[in-house]
């Protein structure tokens, strides 16, 4: 969980010396522990190499950007991952303050960027998500059906998706038509030092939080279960619908649903702010480019009818509590 934000304005001195007690010094904050932990084992694997190797530690900057050039061309050619190398690089730039001192190995990783397209995953399409939501009500879970619209309409990522409950979302009059999702301390929420929410606006999307939220008196999740049991959910909701092949996962959601609204509203800049996105580059990269993966997607027949039959069943469901 990320670490709580102090509010400056409602605390006086000794409250924010007891605070930042607690929170450890900024040196020790400017990543977060997991990042850190990544770091570490990364740089740990790049030093056992220089023992196996025989190398001495180097010296210079120079020397170091030699072995870990070296380092990079040897995870490349024993089918390692990218992201070790990524970690390597970064880990060493954190803990020596390399920036700028080792060009030579951060090209390495560029043109191995280049040359390595990362599995992103497949945009959902949104006959697909309404799909998932019948399936999920055939089942009995309606909390599954509102997490997988609530998920498609914000482009919410899948632990922002996971918190959402009865606390975080503020439903007004049944006549009113959006309801403002608080999102607690997302990842770029914690950059930028602000909580970010999300406006709902779909009316099916409002009806199922309606129906799932209104009687809660607790401020639980929206999720029955575990987060394992909704992630099992959707893979094989995936198979059942004859989509395995087609790359589908739980980010998917947030993929799809950013792609139909580009696609909808052709204004990349309102997707991306709706999106909540700080690379712009990034954001570009899955939204125009999951446009054209959807165009290139193929469902088989077999497929399109195990879809439509489940639409029928949302449609069905949402008409009998009131739609």
């Amino acid at each position: 969980m990320p670490k709580r934000k102090l509010a400056l304005d409602v605390s006086d001195r000794d409250e924010r010396i007891a605070w930042r007690a607690r929170l450890g010094s900024l040196r020790d904050n400017r990543i977060a522990s997991s990042t850190l932990t990544r770091y570490k084992t990364a740089v740990e694997k790049f030093l056992l190499w220089l023992d196996f190797e025989s190398r001495d530690a180097a010296t210079t900057w120079d020397d170091l950007e030699y072995q870990l050039s070296a380092y990079i061309e040897v995870l490349w050619k024993e089918g390692e991952a990218k992201n070790l190398a990524n970690d390597t690089l970064s880990g060493t730039q954190h803990f020596l303050g390399t920036r700028r001192r080792i060009p030579g190995a951060w090209q390495l990783l560029s043109a191995w960027s280049r040359l390595e397209i990362p599995a992103r995953a497949a945009p959902m399409p949104r006959d697909v998500a309404l799909a998932m939501c019948g399936l999920a009500l055939a089942r009995g879970r309606p909390d599954y059906c509102a997490l997988l619209l609530l998920g498609f309409h914000g482009f919410l990522r899948p632990a922002e998706l996971l918190t959402v409950g009865r606390g975080t979302v503020d439903l007004p009059a049944s006549s009113a038509s959006s309801a403002v999702v608080s999102l607690p301390w997302t990842k770029i929420g914690q950059q930028r030092g602000a909580k970010e929410t999300l406006v709902v606006d779909d009316s099916l999307v409002l009806f199922w939080l309606r129906h799932l939220l209104n009687d809660r008196v607790d401020d639980g999740t929206i999720l029955v279960g575990s987060p394992y049991s909704f992630r099992k959910f959707m893979s094989d909701a995936i198979v059942e619908l004859g989509l395995s092949g087609c790359g589908l996962k739980p980010y998917s959601l947030r993929r799809g649903g950013a792609t139909y609204h580009y696609m909808t509203f052709n204004d990349l800049t309102k997707t991306i702010f709706r999106g909540r996105w700080s690379d712009l580059r990034v954001a570009r990269i899955y939204i125009v480019d999951g446009a054209a993966v959807l165009a290139e997607m193929r469902l088989s027949a077999a497929s399109q009818a195990v879809i439509k039959k489940y639409i029928r069943v949302l449609r069905e469901h949402s008409r009998r509590h009131g739609f």
